[in-house]
């Protein structure tokens, strides 16, 4: 299966290398392979809905020559490696058009080239302040992946030490590294035992878990992306800690799935009556609710400013963007959208909520920001650790995220036309059409009617 997958993927990328070498690539293009790079990178964590819809898996099953019998018995391995090669096969299609900005000249050019690798004396500490400075100006990276990198970057200077000369890092040292990192406890910046620590003093404390294969992994991958950089732009003429990702075991983590209609009638009687006193804050209360009738991400929700909350044309909305004087965040460009207020918020009370926070800026002003949760901590930890728990409700598959697939799964059961239904939660519309021409998207007028499908 695995041996499908790989030529599949080659025979696309050699496609998409061939239309690069004639026509480049456009800002769009760019920024678009980028995305897709990070929801499959994201995926691996269980976020798939976005990655799976990347996938041309006719084409897939087409080339494979699967039987509908063959495919059902191995869907849940085939659609991991194949948000896996699809991943790869992006990065190298980002790769390849990188080095057309630059030549090589046979032998003597490479002799040259590496020789003024191992004349620099550049740091590392240096390096990775040029990298961060171009990743930022190219808007490479968005809200958490950005965060995530950086602390990566982070742990390889405590490693090496800032000042460690570039090119005198081995790939022995690489693997030195790779050692130690599969020694750090999980939460080894949280845990009291371990916070004010060192990452090696940290490895030392006995009787804590290690961090996780697919996190250990997503360390090697930062680590080699930035030494990938590095010797493209000259610093060095050895690329480290490429293919060094650990292995692991087929079973996966699994997949988040959308709440059932009993537990959605269950949460939204208890956050509407509170009966069992389980909603401790009327910010729990709405935040809840909203990502229960949008289907809106934890941290759009819990951002959102009073000025966020719109009426255009009769149509009561949530302006979901990275605007206004917080630290707002959204996952893309498409994550940029108004979605009409469902009327089972408005016959719920939301707009005399929303009247009573005037005279504030944030519709939630008790969530504090936090660079690596943006504003939804709080309202994450409370729905996840408390209220769905209490409900009886709670399963490793059930999150604040499940109100997503939620409103996905239901509109595409009440046949909402697809295209609006992305939409309305933020995903990215496929081809020409959509991306340069429908750049208004639908009037809030249609969204609404869309929207009003999804019931409970």
């Amino acid at each position: 299966m695995r041996e499908m997958v790989r030529k599949f993927f080659q025979s696309v990328l050699d496609k998409h290398i061939d239309r690069v070498n004639k026509r480049g690539l456009s800002p769009m293009q760019i920024t678009a392979i980028q995305n897709g790079i990070d929801f499959h990178d994201e995926a691996v964590d269980g976020d798939t809905e976005v990655s799976d819809q990347m996938l041309n898996l006719v084409g897939f099953r087409k080339a494979a020559k699967l039987t509908e019998e063959q495919w059902t018995d191995n869907e849940t391995f085939l659609l991991r490696e194949i948000r896996k090669a699809d991943r790869d096969h992006l990065r190298a299609v980002l790769a390849h058009y990188k080095t057309l900005d630059s030549y090589e000249f046979g032998n003597d050019g490479r002799a040259v080239s590496k020789a003024i690798a191992a004349s620099n004396e550049t740091t590392l500490g240096d390096a990775i302040r040029d990298y961060l400075d171009e990743q930022a100006r190219a808007k490479t990276w968005r809200g958490k992946t950005a965060e995530k990198n950086r602390r990566a970057l982070d742990h390889l200077i405590e490693i090496f030490g800032q000042d460690r000369v570039l090119t005198s890092i081995s790939q022995r040292d690489a693997q030195e590294a790779k050692k130690l990192m599969m020694e750090l406890p999980a939460r080894q910046k949280t845990l009291p035992a371990t916070r004010d620590l060192s990452l090696r003093d940290a490895t030392k404390v006995d009787g804590l878990s290690k961090i996780s294969v697919e996190t250990l992994n997503w360390y090697l991958q930062a680590f080699a992306a930035f030494f990938g950089w590095a010797k493209k732009n000259g610093y060095i003429h050895e690329k480290l800690f490429e293919g060094m990702k650990v292995g692991r075991a087929n079973a996966t983590k699994e997949e988040r799935l959308p709440f059932t209609p009993d537990a959605m009638n269950t949460m939204f009687i208890e956050l509407t009556s509170n009966r069992s006193g389980l909603v401790k804050s009327e910010s729990h209360k709405w935040g809840a609710l909203i990502g229960m009738f949008t289907g809106a991400r934890l941290n759009e929700v819990a951002q959102l400013l009073v000025e966020d909350v719109q009426e255009t044309d009769g149509v009561w909305h949530f302006n979901i963007s990275d605007e206004g004087e917080n630290q707002k965040e959204v996952k893309n460009k498409a994550s940029k959208r108004k979605v009409p207020v469902h009327s089972a918020l408005i016959d719920a009370g939301f707009l005399d909520f929303y009247q009573s926070r005037q005279r504030g800026k944030q519709l939630f002003p008790d969530y504090r920001f936090t660079k690596s949760n943006g504003y939804g901590r709080n309202l994450g930890r409370w729905f996840n650790e408390s209220f769905t728990p209490k409900l009886g409700i709670k399963t490793p598959r059930h999150v604040f995220h499940s109100f997503r697939h939620t409103m996905i799964t239901r509109l595409i059961q009440a046949e909402a036309p697809p295209e609006k239904a992305k939409c309305i939660v933020g995903h990215e519309q496929a081809g020409v059409t959509f991306q340069v021409y429908m750049r208004e998207r639908y009037t809030l007028t249609q969204l609404k009617e869309t929207i009003e499908r999804f019931q409970l």
